[in-house]
């Protein structure tokens, strides 16, 4: 059985794609460990908001050299926007990273992971597509509360804020996918849910069809 470990730096946004993360893997086969120590893949979901974030997230990989040589097959995989910032410059600066997922691209972790498995080290998958987001189904980590992303980036670009350079323009989840997740998250037992959106207020203008935030939230009231 091939167990996973996943560090989550950072945002709630990155929390709830540290979920999508678990249930992809968990769909091959993988479990998850609360010891680092014995995991079969080691997945740094980052932030770089902050340089203290991203010196936080480079000193964790450096200590995580020692897992790799006790473990030549354990294979290390860093997300999130430090990793869609510094593409392929992590590979100079740690080359024992095997691989560098984009924020628009963490639906094809289990493929990347096929091919380091076959030997084809250092995968990258940076790639922003912002025509596109992909529906991913989640493990939430409670059994009360849930993360549901409603949409990604933003279109600010506010002198202070990387923001738009790593999570890319703001694109919507259509209304009908929200409220079936959170139609299904009721049904499981969940009882509150955080709407999460880099600019929430923004949600729906990109549809250009009048729906809006308000739209979203009088779709979802109701909901058991």
């Amino acid at each position: 059985m091939k167990s996973y470990y996943i560090y989550t730096y950072g945002c709630q946004m990155n929390t709830a794609d540290s979920e999508r993360l678990s249930h992809q893997l968990e769909s091959v086969g993988y479990t998850p460990t609360e010891d680092v120590e014995t995991a079969d893949l080691i997945l740094l979901n980052t932030c770089a908001v902050r340089e203290n974030a991203e010196t936080k997230v480079y000193g964790r990989i450096g200590e995580l050299m020692r897992l790799k040589r006790k473990n030549k097959n354990l294979i290390l995989a860093v997300t999130g926007c430090m990793a869609q910032k510094n593409q392929a410059e992590m590979f100079k600066r740690a080359p024992h990273i095997d691989i560098v997922l984009g924020t628009h691209n963490i639906q094809h972790i289990n493929e990347m992971i096929e091919e380091v498995q076959r030997g084809h080290t250092h995968q990258i998958n940076v790639d922003m597509d912002n025509s596109v987001l992909p529906e991913l189904e989640a493990k939430p980590n409670g059994t009360f509360y849930a993360w549901v992303p409603i949409m990604n980036g933003c279109n600010k670009f506010c002198t202070y804020c990387i923001v738009p350079h790593v999570r890319g323009r703001e694109i919507s989840r259509p209304v009908e996918a929200i409220v079936k997740e959170v139609t299904e998250l009721g049904a499981k037992g969940f009882k509150e849910v955080t709407l999460l959106g880099q600019n929430v207020n923004s949600y729906g203008l990109d549809f250009k069809d009048g729906t809006d935030f308000g739209t979203l939230v009088d779709a979802l009231d109701g909901i058991p």
